[in-house]
């Protein structure tokens, strides 16, 4: 006798492997959520652009230069020092100085001490620009013209590259610069004889002494510029360490500096001694004075004539003075006949005890 055996159950809901006793988890939990997927790499990087070609003479500009700037340390030297003398007050204080100069020197002539004078500083700076104009008009064209020339001359010798050796642009350039440092060798042995033998440079109207000075360290030092940079082929020679050329540089500079100052002083001091003589040969152009006061001065001047007024205020005249100067409640009187030899100026305060009257001329 057969029995017939039950057909099995269908899977539950959720459970495809249709496993006996299998339910959607244990104790009836959801699975775990399937991990996130890797972040992508990152794109490589771009390739780093090529730099823009330089122009010819670029690579002998970095060479000469010394950090790849595209300029030579002289160049550097020289820009940094028309920076630093551009201030206000440095112009200022030099104004002042040389208007003081100017003043010492043409009132020295006439035998009058600046102590009793009394100027104020705006004296001194007006008069400081009047005696200055002149060298600082042509020292800024001077430097103009020279800048230009070592612009043009520098592009022409690097718009090809470096001279190759024994090249005739080597050759010229050898040439010239060998004559820039022979001149600048006589024009500073010239200055030196000037400041070794005080009388030399004592006796000059012109600052020879100072100018050859300053003309002598400018050439010596734009000279070996030009050698060590253009007269030895690709590679520059004879140049030394980077101490030791920015200490050079700025010895040329201070150099330079001071020869100009001493030049420009002597020609102020001269400017000064120059005015006062053409004072002294044309006094009918300064105001006459007439001269009243209350007691006898008892001088005699040569050309100076007294009168009595009689019993009034003012009992004496003088006349035959004519006005030099008034300045700090002074008036300065110089004789008409006044002299270098044997002149004298007349300091009159201006009180109740005088009374001027002025006549224009």
């Amino acid at each position: 006798m057969t029995s017939a055996v039950p057909a099995p159950a269908p899977p539950a809901d959720g459970d495809p492997g249709g496993a006996p006793g299998a339910g959607p988890g244990p104790a009836g939990q959801a699975p775990a959520p399937p991990p996130a997927p890797p972040p992508p790499a990152p794109p490589p990087p771009a390739p780093p652009r090529p730099d823009p070609p330089e122009p010819a003479g670029a690579d002998r500009r970095e060479r000469a230069g010394g950090d790849g700037a595209g300029e030579s340390a002289f160049e550097r030297r020289f820009g940094l020092a028309i920076t630093a003398a551009a201030p206000t007050t440095v112009i200022g204080a030099l104004l002042f100085w040389f208007g003081y100069v100017t003043s010492v020197s043409q009132y020295d002539y006439f035998g009058v001490s600046l102590q009793i004078i009394g100027f104020s500083n705006q004296d001194y700076l007006l008069s400081g620009f009047e005696a200055l104009w002149p060298p600082l008009f042509l020292s800024a064209l001077t430097c103009a013209l020279c800048m230009w020339g070592h612009g043009a001359l520098t592009d022409l010798l690097d718009r090809d590259g470096a001279p190759t050796a024994g090249s005739r642009a080597q050759r010229a350039v050898r040439a010239g610069a060998g004559a820039v440092l022979v001149a600048g060798a006589g024009l500073l042995a010239r200055g030196l004889v000037g400041v070794l033998v005080p009388s030399v440079s004592a006796s000059e109207g012109i600052p020879t002494t100072a100018l050859c000075l300053t003309g002598g360290v400018i050439a010596l030092a734009y000279g070996r510029f030009l050698l060590t940079r253009y007269g030895f082929g690709a590679t520059p020679r004879g140049r030394l360490s980077p101490r030791l050329e920015q200490a050079a540089s700025a010895l040329v500079v201070a150099l330079t500096l001071l020869s100009v100052f001493w030049a420009v002083n002597t020609y102020a001091a001269a400017y000064g001694r120059g005015q006062a003589a053409q004072v002294s040969r044309s006094l009918y152009n300064l105001p006459a004075v007439v001269l009243d006061t209350k007691d006898d001065l008892v001088i005699r001047y040569d050309g100076v004539e007294v009168f009595s007024l009689g019993n009034g205020e003012f009992k004496y005249r003088y006349r035959g003075f004519r006005l030099l100067l008034a300045s700090d409640d002074k008036f300065f009187l110089i004789p008409d006949r006044w002299t270098a030899a044997s002149g004298a100026v007349l300091v009159v305060a201006d009180d109740d005890a005088v009374r001027l009257q002025l006549y224009a001329t």
